[in-house]
């Protein structure tokens, strides 16, 4: 027995072992380990060019937005590659029902719980391990003293405790796992903007702890002014919470368990009947539309939808209503800058504005959940071959498995976008902004629904086919962006080398319009902003249509229609028997073996 096994139980290493022998752990390895080493070239190649210009650059800034950069990543990758790994780690037991087995051997709750976490958890420290390379160079680069390297390494694997801490007690408590990788996720972005909103009430011992919720607020007093404060209790935070996430999850597997079986005390459930419009010439679109749409993320999604909901329509319309009552009894700018109402609307139109971006990505989170296990679970509950044994052609079962995924959260969308447009017409979000959020709302959701299609045909596992997905998003958030950049910054050169020819070649009124100064950076800026947004969002349009043709041209060799297409299904799950058996559950997911 080593010394894993004294700590955490017999089962700690075994599932070490089998977490770090997934094939796809390597990929992502590279992947994490490319975008660092990218990001250290590009900094070396634009500070030996610099120089040529510029004898003596001094690239202090550069580099530190470098490691920004680099550190941001691999804080957004421990907040979601954790929880999409760890989602369905009890609740996939619960749903296959071999949790019992565990529960009625010689193991206690708390190893159970710590043989789980520590497999799971090797994966998500083996992919972000990936990164300290680029890291480390860039901070030695700066000749940052120990504290600052350090910091940055303790606070994304203290996020990543923390995330999958929380994520393993929501899966304890939860049925399915995406209703558990859906309440954290959303927890994580309450986190974030309640501590972007307590940065302003960071003198008081309040104010401090909301504003350790929030790690990316700490990075740049880090990197830039060298304060290891912010960061050091953003990791204490994020570690106590991963801890109280592991003790929940020891404390309620019984009970949780119990519940799931009946055997608890559950309170009786009162059932809700609703009108469903008739069946239409169209089958799978209204099945997806009326029928699935009300199970689509459980009682979770459906409270938190609520919520989202309310908070997002309510500031709305406390900001036009502030506006109506600050036209009509406080005309002037003067009285209107000295009354509470125009306050309230100041806030919350600021705060519509703070979490535009976060509110976009939970929204494409949530399409993405929800399109990733729309044929995933048709095949856990055997009526997938019976779809494709129905005379329905592959761009109907396509289209309704895709446009469902959409219409679910339609009331979301239109409740963001309201809320985008009180902020716009109060001033505090400019339209080009307006026009961003709401350009990435449409295409990423689109491309999310489409990506999270085609990955739910081609796997038989609901979890793994959420982090796939969740995969998918992250690598098109970072492709997109360093195209949209790049093509960018080159027209933005051009554009600039444009005016310069003219200014040195032109002569009378030309010479005078083209080489004044009249707010020369601003609209550098704001033309850089809008053809970035632009070129991201036909990248999307693009890649949707892409996949779109793809699984319309591809869907019955995809599903397993064609002859060949299943035998070599069949062959496979073949192959991946013998490790069901042993482990009891699904080879697609990592499990505790007995």
């Amino acid at each position: 027995m080593n010394l894993l096994e004294r700590l955490l139980g017999p089962l700690a290493t075994e599932e070490c072992r089998r977490s770090v022998r997934r094939n796809w752990l390597w990929w992502a390895r590279a992947g994490a380990a490319l975008v660092g080493t990218g990001t250290v070239v590009s900094v070396l190649w634009f500070w030996s060019t610099a120089n040529h210009f510029q004898p003596g650059f001094l690239p202090g800034e550069v580099l530190a937005g470098a490691l920004l950069t680099v550190e941001g990543m691999a804080l957004t990758l421990a907040l979601l590659l954790g929880p999409a790994l760890v989602a369905g780690a009890i609740a996939g037991e619960k749903d296959r029902g071999t949790l019992e087995l565990l529960l009625i051997s010689r193991l206690s709750a708390g190893e159970i719980v710590a043989a789980r976490f520590v497999g799971l958890f090797s994966q998500v420290g083996m992919i972000g391990a990936a990164g300290l390379p680029a890291l480390a160079l860039l901070a030695a680069t700066r000749d940052a003293n120990w504290t600052e390297p350090f910091l940055l390494a303790m606070l994304p694997a203290a996020v990543a405790l923390g995330s999958t801490g929380l994520t393993l007690a929501a899966s304890t408590l939860s049925r399915k796992g995406r209703d558990a990788l859906l309440a954290v996720y959303l927890i994580e972005i309450v986190l974030i903007v309640v501590g972007a909103l307590g940065a302003a009430l960071a003198g008081s011992a309040v104010g401090s702890l909301f504003v350790a919720a929030n790690p990316y607020g700490a990075l740049p007093s880090l990197v830039q002014w060298a304060n290891v404060g912010p960061a050091a209790s953003a990791t204490l935070f994020w570690s106590l919470l991963g801890v109280a996430g592991l003790g929940v999850a020891a404390w309620q597997l019984w009970p949780a368990y119990l519940r799931h079986i009946g055997g608890g005390k559950v309170a009786a459930r009162k059932e809700r009947y609703r009108k469903v419009p008739p069946l239409t010439t169209r089958p799978v679109l209204w099945k997806e539309l009326h029928i699935e749409r009300s199970a689509a993320f459980g009682w979770v999604g459906r409270w938190l939808g609520r919520l989202i909901f309310g908070l997002l329509a309510g500031s709305g319309a406390v900001v036009l209503i502030a506006m109506c009552i600050c036209q009509l009894y406080f005309p002037t700018a003067s009285s209107a800058t000295q009354n509470p109402v125009h306050d309230i609307e100041e806030f919350a139109a600021e705060m519509s504005s703070i979490t535009a971006t976060f509110v976009v990505w939970l929204l494409q989170w949530a399409v993405a959940l929800r399109a990733s296990a729309s044929v995933a679970s048709e095949r856990q509950h055997a009526t997938w071959d019976a779809l494709l044994a129905s005379p329905l052609e592959g761009q109907e079962i396509l289209w309704g498995k895709t446009w469902g995924s959409l219409y679910a959260l339609r009331w979301l969308a239109a409740a963001a976008v309201f809320s985008w447009a009180a902020a716009a017409l109060n001033g505090t979000m400019r339209p080009a902004e307006f026009c961003l959020h709401t350009g990435m709302l449409v295409a990423g959701g689109a491309f999310m629904a489409a990506a999270g299609t085609a990955v739910s045909i081609g796997t038989v596992n609901v979890t793994r086919g959420m982090a796939t997905t969740l995969g998918i998003w992250m690598a098109a958030a970072v492709a997109t962006s360093i195209v949209s950049n790049l093509v960018s910054l080159v027209l933005l050169l051009l554009a600039e080398l444009a005016r310069v020819s003219i200014t040195l070649f032109s002569s009378g009124p030309y010479s005078d319009q083209f080489g004044g100064q009249g707010g020369g950076a601003f609209s550098m800026f704001v033309f850089f902003a809008a053809i970035s947004g632009t070129i991201r969002f036909a990248l999307y349009v693009l890649a949707t249509a892409g996949i779109g043709l793809y699984l319309r041209t591809r869907f019955d060799r995809l599903a397993g229609r064609m002859p060949d297409t299943g035998h070599f299904f069949a062959a496979e799950n073949a192959q991946d028997e013998p490790t069901a058996i042993a482990d009891g559950s699904s080879s697609n997911e990592p499990s505790i073996s007995l």
